[in-house]
């Protein structure tokens, strides 16, 4: 069976090559499988008899098992760049993609120098829901206390 869920493929890489001189492939192939992973998470199909080891055997599948993924890829092996997960979101949002999924993180900062938390201010403008993984999702929470919320 053919699954038409990837609809569209995109890679950000112009603070990468700038601070690295683009020695990576540059394509929004995944490389290490932690895009693919955070993918099937979001929209993964159903699947009989699953298990982990012979663990935990059942029947899995992803939160939206019929929505379609855009995948933009903003991160290399060796970092992320603010600019590359900036313009990536940008993107996302131009498109006009449903919710924004973010499996990426870093340390702390304020708020008005964080990009994932700027990143996200303006998806929520627009009416996109930002879903981000645990280490990001603790700074975004914060941040997003201070946003002002629609009625």
């Amino acid at each position: 069976m053919v699954l038409k869920k990837l609809i569209c493929a995109q890679f950000f890489s112009r603070g990468y090559n700038m601070a690295s001189e683009g020695k990576e492939t540059q394509t929004p192939r995944d490389e290490d499988g932690h895009g693919t992973h955070t993918a099937s998470t979001a929209d993964g199909s159903q699947v009989a008899n699953a298990s982990l080891l012979g663990y935990a055997s059942g029947t899995t599948r992803g939160m939206g098992p019929h929505a379609q993924v855009a995948a933009y890829k903003v991160c290399w092996k060796t970092s992320c760049f603010g600019s590359d997960i900036l313009a990536g979101m940008e993107q996302a949002i131009l498109d006009g993609v449903d919710v924004l999924s973010l499996s990426l993180g870093g340390g702390s900062v304020p708020y008005y120098r964080d990009t994932i938390a700027i990143g996200a201010f303006a998806a929520m403008e627009k009416g996109i829901p930002v879903s981000c993984s645990a280490e990001t999702v603790v700074l975004l929470n914060l941040h997003l206390k201070m946003w002002p919320h629609g009625s």
